[in-house]
């Protein structure tokens, strides 16, 4: 049986996690101001969430408009979003 495989990043998925890890040493080594690397760790996972939103969208039968309104009410909200 062979070993399933991991897909590779996508570009912005990659981009942003060699930024994070380039901005890591730099705060690391005094050279960077730590914001710097907080807006990074947020666009990476932005990029990550994209990714996987567009994946499962792919993936899914398509939604009705109030399914629709309803994740992206949940986006706008940051996540916290009243059951």
């Amino acid at each position: 049986m062979s070993k399933p495989t991991i897909p590779p990043p996508s570009p912005a998925v990659a981009s942003t996690r060699g930024r994070v890890a380039a901005l890591t040493r730099s705060v690391r080594n005094g050279e960077r101001p730590e914001s710097d690397l907080i807006e990074a760790r947020r666009a990476h996972r932005a990029a990550k969430t994209f990714d996987y939103v567009q994946k499962a969208l792919a993936e899914a039968p398509p939604m009705t408009d109030e399914q629709a309104h309803r994740i992206a009410a949940l986006l706008l909200a940051g996540g916290e979003l009243g059951a």
